[in-house]
C-alpha cells in the first residue's frame, strides 16, 4: 500500500447500517462511542519486532503460503440441487485440480480461470502481484494477529483493487448502540491523509485472542520475552565485539606504588581503557611494565554461553511461528529424510491452518461477485516418496499398474503398443492381455460306463463255436 493512493484515491460509495443485537455489541464493545483497535501502543510495539529470528519466521510461512494460488468455485447442491458429486466428477476433480482438502467438500465445480474474481486476485491493485499481496497480507495477519484488505469498489459496486492495509494504519469507529461505524486508516499517523472506509469495503481476519472479542492475539502476544530475549542476546554480542573480547581486567599493583593516589589509578585506568577497547584492538598482545599483574575479571561471549543461548533462542522463536529451523534455511546436521519430514510436518500443522483461514477471508471477498462461490486451496503436504515408490513398485508386481500408466505418471508420452497397455505378473513376466495368454486346454471326457444286457438267451454258449449241431 502506498500514499498515492490514499492521497488521490475517494471512493463512492452507499454506506449500508444495519441492526445490531444490543446483546452482541454488549458483548463486543462498550455503549458508548469509541476508537478501538490497531491505532494503539500495541501494534505499533509489534511491527518493530519483525527483526531476527521473528523475520525470518514470519517471512518463511508467508512466501511458502503465498507461492499457492486459490481455487474458487461453486457447490454442485446449489448449482443444480444435486446432493453429492458422482464417481467421475470426483475423479475429474481429483485429477484435474488435486486433492480437494482445505475448507471444503468435493461437491464442488471450479470456475472458470477467466472469472473476474480471479482475474483480480491475479492483479490486485496494479503494483502487486498476487505473491506480493498474499506475502503482505500474511505479514501483518501473523505479526500483530490482525488482517485488514481495502476492498475499492467500482462503479458498479464490486471490487476493482485490493489494498493490505497496514494494521497500525487502522481504528475502529464504533456508536453508542454498539454498530461498527467506520473504519479511520491515518498512514504513518499522518492526519490529514485520513481515510474513512465503510464496514462493507474492509475484508478482515483475526487470529481469535482470549482477551477480546474484537482484537486480535498474535504469536508475539504470547511469548513477548521469547522476542527480547533474541534481541537482548543480540545487542549483548554487539556490544561484546564493539568494546574489544575482554575489555574488563583486574590490575594488581605490587608494593612498590605503595598506596597509590586516585589521579594515579585514574590515569592507570584510562590508559588501560584506551588500549583495550574497540575493534580495532582485538586480540592485540597486552604489554604492562613491570610490578603489575593483569588477570582476566569478566567472561568472554564464548565463556558467557553465547552460542548455546543463542540455539535455544532461536528454536523457541521459530517454534513459535511454527517453522522447523531446516525450513528456516538452518541446515546442520540434516539428510535428505529428516528435511522432507520436516517439510511435512511444516505443511501439515503450519501452512495449511493458515490457508484454511486465508480462504475464508477470500471467500468473503469472492461472494462481492457471486453469493455462492467459495475458495479453497490444495493441501500443500507434499506427497511420500518413499511410499508413491513402493507402492508403484507393488502395484506393478501384482499386475494392477501397466507400463504406459508409469510413463505417464512420469511425464512420458505413452507407447501405444498393446504390450505396454497391459499389467504384468512375476516370473517370466508375461503379459496378461488375451492375445499373449494360452488357450486353456479341454478338460478330458469322463469314460463311459460298459453296458450290462441281463436277457440270458442272449448270451452265447462258451463252448458253442458258432456252428449247427447237425453239422
Amino acid at each position: 500500500m502506498t500514499a498515492s493512493y490514499l492521497d488521490d484515491f475517494r471512493p463512492v460509495s452507499v454506506r449500508q447500517s444495519a441492526d445490531v443485537d444490543p446483546r452482541v455489541a454488549g458483548l463486543t464493545v462498550p455503549t458508548t462511542l469509541r476508537t478501538t483497535g490497531t491505532g494503539n501502543r500495541r501494534t505499533n510495539e509489534l511491527t518493530k519486532h519483525y527483526t531476527y529470528w521473528n523475520y525470518i519466521g514470519l517471512s518463511r510461512r508467508a512466501e511458502f503460503c503465498a507461492s499457492y494460488f486459490p481455487m474458487c468455485g461453486i457447490p454442485v447442491a446449489t448449482r443444480n440441487g444435486a446432493a453429492h458429486l458422482t464417481a467421475g466428477q470426483r475423479a475429474h476433480l481429483r485429477r484435474e485440480y488435486g486433492f480437494i482438502a482445505q475448507g471444503v467438500q468435493d461437491d464442488v465445480e471450479p470456475v472458470d480461470d477467466s472469472h473476474p474474481f480471479l482475474r483480480l486476485l491475479q492483479d490486485p491493485n496494479g503494483e502487486d502481484t498476487w505473491c506480493e499481496f498474499a506475502f503482505e497480507a500474511f505479514l501483518f495477519w501473523y505479526l500483530t494477529g490482525e488482517l485488514y484488505i481495502w476492498a475499492i469498489p467500482n462503479a458498479l459496486g464490486v471490487p476493482a483493487q485490493l489494498w493490505v492495509v497496514p494494521t497500525h494504519w487502522v481504528s475502529r469507529v464504533y456508536s453508542k448502540s454498539g454498530e461498527l461505524v467506520r473504519y479511520d486508516v491515518i498512514p504513518d499517523g499522518d492526519y490529514t491523509r485520513l481515510e474513512e472506509i465503510p464496514p462493507e469495503e474492509m475484508l478482515c481476519g483475526r487470529l481469535k485472542s482470549p482477551h477480546s472479542k474484537i482484537d486480535g492475539f498474535s504469536p508475539l502476544d504470547a511469548a513477548p520475552l521469547w522476542t527480547d530475549m533474541v534481541e537482548w542476546i543480540e545487542t549483548s554480542r554487539g556490544q561484546s565485539m564493539q568494546n574489544g573480547s575482554n575489555p574488563d581486567l583486574l590490575i594488581k599493583l605490587s608494593e612498590k606504588y605503595g598506596d597509590p593516589k586516585p589521579e594515579t589509578m585514574d590515569r592507570l585506568r584510562e590508559r588501560f581503557r584506551a588500549r583495550m577497547a574497540g575493534l580495532k584492538h582485538h586480540g592485540e598482545p597486552l604489554v604492562v611494565p613491570p610490578n603489575i599483574d593483569v588477570e582476566k575479571w569478566s567472561m568472554t561471549p564464548r565463556e558467557m554461553d553465547y552460542p548455546n543461548s543463542a540455539t535455544q533462542v532461536r528454536d523457541t522463536q521459530l517454534a513459535l511461528h511454527g517453522v522447523p529451523p531446516v525450513v528456516a534455511g538452518v541446515s546442520s546436521d540434516y539428510t535428505r529424510a529428516t528435511a522432507d519430514a520436516a517439510h511435512a510436518v511444516f505443511c501439515q500443522v503450519t501452512a495449511n491452518p493458515m490457508l484454511r483461514r486465508w480462504a475464508g477471508v477470500l471467500t468473503k471477498g469472492a461472494r462481492k461477485f457471486d453469493e455462492r462461490l467459495v475458495c479453497w486451496f490444495d493441501d500443500c503436504t507434499p506427497d511420500d516418496r518413499e511410499f508413491t515408490l513402493q507402492q508403484d513398485k507393488a502395484d506393478f508386481e501384482m499386475g494392477a499398474l501397466t507400463p504406459d500408466e508409469v510413463r505417464t505418471m512420469r511425464n512420458r508420452e505413452p507407447m501405444g503398443e498393446p504390450t505396454y497397455e497391459t499389467g504384468y505378473v512375476g516370473g517370466g513376466k508375461l503379459p496378461l492381455s488375451e492375445e499373449a495368454q494360452p488357450e486353456p486346454l479341454p478338460e478330458p471326457e469322463p469314460p463311459e460306463p460298459p453296458v450290462e444286457d441281463d436277457d440270458p438267451e442272449d448270451e452265447a454258449d462258451p463252448g458253442d463255436d458258432g456252428e449247427d449241431e447237425d453239422e
